[in-house]
């Protein structure tokens, strides 16, 4: 079942009550309201709106399958298909949106609504073949990945893809983990003008930044900013 929305809210059909004439020739149907309903995920195997409005996930662990199936904007949790939404928010749990190989995710992704949203939430970019570059910045746990999503917020942990990644980081904006994935891959702080940074070195091409990466792992390069960038082992 597809479910059509207009442009500002969805409505129900309206419901016809008899007069209670028991003649067909002089009962006059009463007329009715039409009542807006927001869309939900969890009640329609299918959603679709023409407008700005945002698809908000239930209150569990999600998978948002973007861009799929084809012709699609994407399929939460393998039961509802969505399409022509501008945001797709998640729940309070944790919240997984899968980009496929080669589509552009036009939607504004976010784990959450800031308040009641995850904290634990992952923008997952493993399947994308091309050189990736993931902007942070802009927004809280957030930013853009060029040619490839168009913005993400509240997303804590983002997984690279399989070609040679960058990730640039702006002054004052970071991410619980990063994993680079299988390329060569390069953690790139240099918009800091100000403020130095320690960089944890805990194994093979991993480890953490102090106050900007909880912990990374699949990284390659290091790219400092324009002041010294302090650079030690950490024992556990």
């Amino acid at each position: 079942m597809r479910i059509d929305e207009s442009a500002e809210t969805r409505m129900t059909p309206p419901t016809v009550s008899p007069c209670g004439c028991n003649s067909r020739r002089g009962c006059q149907p009463r007329p009715h309201r039409l009542t807006p309903v927001r869309p939900k995920a969890t009640d329609r195997r299918s959603a679709e709106t023409k407008g700005g409005n945002s698809l908000v996930g239930p209150d569990t662990d999600n998978t948002w399958l973007l861009a799929r199936p084809g012709g699609a904007e994407g399929t939460l949790n393998n039961s509802l298909v969505f399409n022509s939404f501008a945001s797709v928010t998640g729940g309070q749990a944790k919240d997984r949106f899968v980009v496929p190989d080669g589509a552009y995710i036009p939607e504004f992704l976010s784990g959450g609504d800031g308040a009641t949203g995850g904290s634990n939430n992952t923008l997952d970019l493993s399947a994308c073949t091309s050189p990736l570059t993931v902007h942070v910045g802009t927004s809280v746990y957030g930013g853009t990945v060029p040619g490839v999503v168009r913005a993400f917020a509240l997303c804590q942990n983002v997984t690279g893809g399989q070609g040679d990644d960058r990730f640039l980081f702006d002054q004052g904006f970071g991410l619980t983990t990063v994993d680079g994935g299988p390329g060569n891959n390069t953690l790139d702080f240099s918009p800091y003008v100000r403020g130095g940074l320690a960089v944890g070195i805990l194994g093979h091409n991993s480890g953490l930044v102090g106050g900007v990466i909880g912990t990374f792992s699949n990284i390659q390069n290091l790219i400092g900013g324009r002041l010294d960038m302090k650079k030690s082992p950490c024992r556990r």
